[in-house]
């Protein structure tokens, strides 16, 4: 990786760290416990992620009932 792409990496995350802390101050401003807040923010990520896993489980096993019905004449021998 050359040094100006680091740099570019560095800079984009030095202003995401900004933007956090931006936001946070915006929420203590208005009255809200930002600690609570980012745990809440958390839990949802985590929500989200653990739904997005059972749908991709959902999705694979639907692949694998498909899978088998289209490869069941092959199995048994015979052709419909």
């Amino acid at each position: 990786m050359s040094n100006s792409r680091l740099k570019s990496f560095y800079q984009r995350w030095e202003r995401l760290e900004e933007a956090k802390k931006a936001n946070g101050d915006e929420m203590k401003g208005e009255g809200h416990d930002t600690k609570a807040v980012r745990a809440a923010f958390r839990r949802v990520a985590a929500f989200e992620v653990a739904e997005k896993k059972e749908e991709i489980e959902g999705h694979e096993a639907l692949v694998e009932q498909y899978f088998a019905a289209l490869t069941r004449d092959t199995r048994e021998g015979g052709a419909e």
